[in-house]
């Protein structure tokens, strides 16, 4: 098994791009990582999903990823660098060997690594797709958390029981009233998840809200 040493990683749930990294995430410094290379095909699948490893892969991993802390080295269970030779990201898997993080690489890391890779043999893979991440894949970090941010204040709205300013959404995005406060926030919250034209009407009604 090969090793990466001292590079920088982001996890999170979602997988974002380095460009994309906010000066307030938690940024993991890594001492030493397993990483492994593999075929495209699985490369992309494992990076555009949820999956699930045999506890094969658990069982070889396992502490082998060390972490720098500011007066002593720590230890993540499950984790592990992966790539095709074309681009590299990192996972951290649960005891069930499900991912639930990922991070990319600064550019420089990748690229370094990436020539290192060069004569490496590929791995096979023992693994199940869980959930497919794809459809939100896309959208960038930006709309993501405006998203999740919309959405909670049109929940605080519907749970104070607002109808009025749930009915006068309604007016402007499709053009009629809508009475039942129940209707009117299932038809919202869809637009919201949805996004289309609607979805700028919604994010422009709630920041005038929040500047009041």
């Amino acid at each position: 098994m090969s090793y990466i040493y001292d590079i920088l990683l982001n996890f999170n749930t979602k997988y974002y791009d380095f460009f994309e990294w906010n000066k307030n995430d938690e940024i993991t410094h890594i001492k030493k990582i397993p990483i492994f290379k593999t075929t495209s095909e699985d490369f992309l699948k494992i990076k555009l999903n949820t999956v699930k490893f045999s506890e094969n892969l658990l069982n070889l991993i396992e502490n082998k990823t060390e972490i720098f802390k500011k007066n002593y080295t720590s230890k993540l269970k499950y984790s592990f660098l992966l790539s095709d030779g074309k681009d590299v990201f990192a996972l951290k898997l649960n005891k069930e060997g499900l991912t639930t993080q990922k991070s990319s690489l600064l550019i420089e890391e990748s690229e370094d690594i990436i020539k290192l890779l060069k004569l490496t043999k590929g791995t096979m893979f023992n693994y199940s797709i869980i959930n497919s991440d794809i459809k939100n894949q896309f959208e960038t970090r930006y709309e993501i958390e405006k998203k999740q941010e919309i959405l909670k204040f049109l929940e605080n709205t519907y749970k104070q029981n607002d109808s009025k300013k749930l009915s006068y959404l309604c007016l402007e995005c499709f053009g009629q009233n809508e009475t039942d406060i129940d209707i009117a926030y299932e038809k919202l919250k869809k637009e919201i998840n949805e996004p289309n034209e609607n979805f700028h009407k919604i994010i422009n009604f709630f920041k005038l809200i929040i500047q009041k």
